[in-house]
């Protein structure tokens, strides 16, 4: 206990290093699913406060994530430091449940036994969990799991994931003892169902859990494994059933519909991520801060040949799965980090229509890579001094470069202007940048970066508005309603921008076609107060330039 004790502070001190500059900044980008939200803002620790935060925040398939920054809200309203650092609590104690989960996994029959003892090296099990631990933990691919706050969601499954699966192998552990084991069992199912509340991810957990079983509990006894057909079944529909709650009756309907806004079909993005699941890994083998990016900009495969990586890929992922295979016996810790990584992306580097690729999508993937990576180099490297040497000091490296990327994610104007120079060709970080730097008053270098937007991508019509509205602020009418009017022609069904034309257009007197755009923008969106105001201010207006009209004849 002292030991483990000891370990828990020496990993509080290595995240304390990394993310202490990570503490103080702002809310950015999709944080916006927070602050404007209404459903969080609770002030009393009520069923429907908490209810209503749980299931009317979106997206209501996380009510677990939702209540966390119902109670960040709760405890200091938008104070981003609060919802920080929860953040940072989370990654330390999803640290701390790796540490011990990689204890017990080094120390099982499989791994500890005399059939696998070549597999051990000559640190102790516990100093090779804990450097395993520690890499994980302060290596800078996490900041985006952590320091960016809407990800809680991540890093929060991650949790919970890891708490199931640890509470189910001590279940497995403690069968034989009067009672105590169906505690942790009851536990770990408790546990996974609350991971999958903060992310739909989580529903393979019922599978890692089963191939936990089998490689280091069991030791890969097929017998076994005919012997627990039901429990596999039971896995099958339980994530069957998970999935038809969360895309609904029709889940070929539901893919299919989160492609409209993608510049990319369903089988191109396929391709793609199997290019994307390597890239993956070359971050996680070299994270330098300049390598790290909140909007990569990655070229779309649209056939096995262009580009012509993508085949290279598609093949390599199936000779990594098959060697997976081929030393499930051989290497079996190895292996599994292997299957553990795949099939923990499945969900999100697949067909469903997201967005190609994310760092904080490695957060829960990553973890057994790094207990085989240094159970391997402890096999390697005979010299126990230069080892410890080696991954003290790697681990420094490490902190550093996530304290150097913790700076980037400080505010909007520092994380867009990180992001524009390492994707130049993609219109989002360009207008992103513009409405940072419009919030700081300098319109002049926001007009410049929505300029750089539209160049980009000339379909982007966020850009066009953000522009019209600066070209607004400037008494430059006329070319402002022309961009209102592109975009208009890009997003015909916005009520915002039916809204922002009418202004103008009563800004330039002409009340009626202003109306127009009034009445569209609250057909389009009944409950757009603005518009509904600006409408009876144009009615008004209209009357009296008529009544004017009237008198003077």
């Amino acid at each position: 206990m002292r030991y483990r004790l000891f370990s828990l502070l020496l990993l509080a001190l290595a995240v304390a290093i990394a993310y202490t500059n990570a503490v103080h900044g702002e809310f950015i980008f999709d944080d916006a699913r927070i602050y404007n939200n209404p459903h969080i803002r609770i002030t009393t620790l009520t069923w429907s406060s908490v209810r209503e935060a749980m299931f009317e925040s979106e997206p209501v398939t996380r009510p677990v994530a939702n209540l966390s920054f119902a109670l960040n809200y709760l405890a200091g309203g938008y104070r981003v430091e609060g919802y920080r650092l929860t953040n940072i609590a989370i990654h330390l104690a999803s640290g701390f449940m790796l540490y011990l989960l990689f204890c017990i996994t080094l120390q099982s029959p499989a791994l500890s036994g005399s059939g696998q003892g070549r597999m051990m090296g000559r640190l102790d099990p516990q100093w090779l969990a804990f450097f395993a631990a520690l890499l994980w933990l302060v290596h800078p691919l996490q900041t985006q799991a952590v320091t960016y706050v809407v990800q809680r969601m991540t890093s929060l499954a991650a949790l919970l994931s890891l708490l199931s699966l640890y509470w189910y192998v001590r279940f497995r552990q403690a069968a034989a003892g009067p009672g105590r084991g169906w505690l942790y069992f009851a536990a770990s199912c408790l546990a996974g169902l609350l991971a999958m509340g903060c992310k739909e991810s989580s529903v393979t957990l019922p599978f890692f859990i089963l191939l936990y079983e089998w490689y280091f509990l069991e030791d890969l006894d097929t017998n076994w494994l005919r012997r627990r057909a039901v429990p596999v079944a039971l896995a099958v529909l339980l994530v069957g059933g998970v999935a038809l709650l969360i895309l609904g009756p029709d889940p070929v309907a539901q893919v299919l519909n989160t492609y409209q806004s993608r510049p990319f079909t369903p089988l191109e993005r396929l391709l793609t991520e199997w290019r994307v699941l390597f890239f993956y890994l070359s971050l996680l083998a070299l994270p330098l801060p300049g390598r790290l990016n909140l909007d990569h900009d990655f070229t779309v495969s649209t056939s096995l040949l262009h580009p012509a990586t993508t085949i290279a890929a598609g093949a390599g992922l199936l000779i990594l799965l098959a060697a997976a295979v081929w030393a499930a016996r051989r290497e079996r810790l190895l292996s599994f980090a292997i299957l553990w990584f795949f099939g923990n992306l499945v969900v999100e580097s697949s067909v469903i229509g997201l967005e190609l690729v994310f760092e904080h999508r490695l957060y829960l993937p990553a973890m057994f890579l790094f207990i085989a990576a240094v159970a391997g180099g402890d096999r390697l490297v005979p010299s126990r001094r230069a080892k410890s040497v080696v991954l003290v000091a790697l681990a420094l490296l490490l902190a550093f470069w996530t304290s150097e990327r913790n700076r980037v994610w400080h505010d909007r104007i520092s994380l867009w202007s990180d992001v524009v120079a390492k994707s130049p060709g993609k219109a989002r970080p360009h207008n992103n940048l513009g409405v940072a730097l419009k919030r700081h008053g300098r319109l002049a270098e926001a007009e410049v970066q929505y300029r750089a937007a539209i160049k980009a991508d000339p379909t982007f019509y966020e850009s066009y508005n953000n522009l019209a509205n600066i070209l607004v602020m400037e008494v430059r009418r006329d070319e402002a309603l022309a961009l209102y009017d592109k975009a208009l022609e890009l997003k015909p069904g916005s009520a915002m921008l039916h809204n922002n034309i009418g202004r103008l257009l009563m800004e330039k007197g002409r009340y009626g076609r202003a109306m127009m755009h009034f009445a569209e923008a609250l057909r389009l969106d009944p409950d757009f107060a603005d518009a509904r105001y600006n409408l009876r201010a144009s009615q008004e207006a209209w009357q009296l330039q008529s009544g004017a009209g009237k008198s003077g004849l």
